[in-house]
């Protein structure tokens, strides 16, 4: 459908079809690129993301640095399951200008968060650890039990991912971690699937099963059953194996199954980004 454009008392309206994608391509290649020619006045943004702090830390150890942002920038926090975006905007009339404010600002932020803040430019960890991969030559594969695949499922939905994504292997029963992943079995028997030791294996028996340079492998319980005293529904350990070495972190997260699986993906994607850009 056509979109038309209106001029009315000093004004111009718009009328865009209702169709997303229509309205969004008139958007983009026409109206935009029409009214940034007749309106001195930009809109710049910077995104920036945390993975596994809650908002409501971040805004705590954000706050008392705000007040060294340029007065034209706009901090917005922009959480989502297991991370957080960080939208610096900046609005002025040079680009110039508007993009050394938000370096600036982006500065103070990496001044009040750490090491944990990471460059958001492609909005998503999985993007953004697909870049990583593929500029560094890399693959990856995974071993997952309690997120059923979505680990790989959320690296194959980056377009390109073929070039560092080599496949999955869920392993959600005893019999295929160990005939698949090479799982003792009595290290199943005697520390549980849901361990340090089990996953660990996981993790390096995937890296040689899918001939990869890094394995991340998961094992957890998503609930709403299962828990038990010393492992509480939320208890998730994951393993990256790499070139050099394999590390393993636990968690424990809430009661929630569908928010269990969810960070669960995403600390084990976060680990895996660290991993990669701390090689070579």
């Amino acid at each position: 459908a056509p979109g038309m454009l209106f001029r009315h008392n000093g004004r111009r309206i718009a009328s865009l079809p209702g169709v997303p994608y229509e309205m969004k391509g008139i958007i983009k290649d026409e109206l935009l690129p029409l009214l940034q020619d007749e309106i001195d006045y930009q809109i710049k943004h910077k995104t920036l993301f945390v993975v596994g702090v809650p908002e409501s830390v971040l805004a705590d150890q954000i706050e008392p640095y705000e007040g060294n942002f340029p007065e034209n920038i706009k901090l917005a926090y922009l959480p989502k399951p297991g991370l957080v975006r960080l939208r610096l905007t900046a609005r002025g009339k040079r680009a110039d200008d508007l993009n050394s404010d938000l370096e600036l600002a982006a500065k103070v932020l990496k001044e009040a968060v750490g090491d944990p803040l990471m460059d958001g430019s492609n909005s998503a960890i999985e993007k953004y650890l697909g870049k990583v991969l593929t500029q560094k030559g890399l693959t990856v594969g995974t071993a997952e039990s309690c997120t059923g695949g979505g680990i790989g499922a959320t690296l194959v939905s980056v377009a390109g991912s073929s070039a560092y994504f080599e496949g999955s292997i869920v392993a959600y029963s005893y019999d295929i971690k160990e005939t698949l992943l090479g799982v003792d079995h009595t290290t199943i028997v005697e520390k549980g699937a849901v361990s340090e030791e089990v996953v660990r294996q996981m993790s390096e028996g995937a890296r040689v099963k899918l001939k990869v340079d890094f394995a991340v492998a998961v094992s957890g319980i998503a609930g709403p059953e299962g828990g038990t005293p010393d492992k509480p529904v939320g208890t998730s350990w994951i393993a990256i194996a790499g070139p050099n070495r394999t590390i393993t972190e636990k968690f424990v997260f809430g009661k929630v199954r569908e928010r269990n699986i969810q960070k669960t993906i995403f600390a084990a994607l976060n680990l895996l980004l660290k991993e990669v850009e701390d090689y070579g």
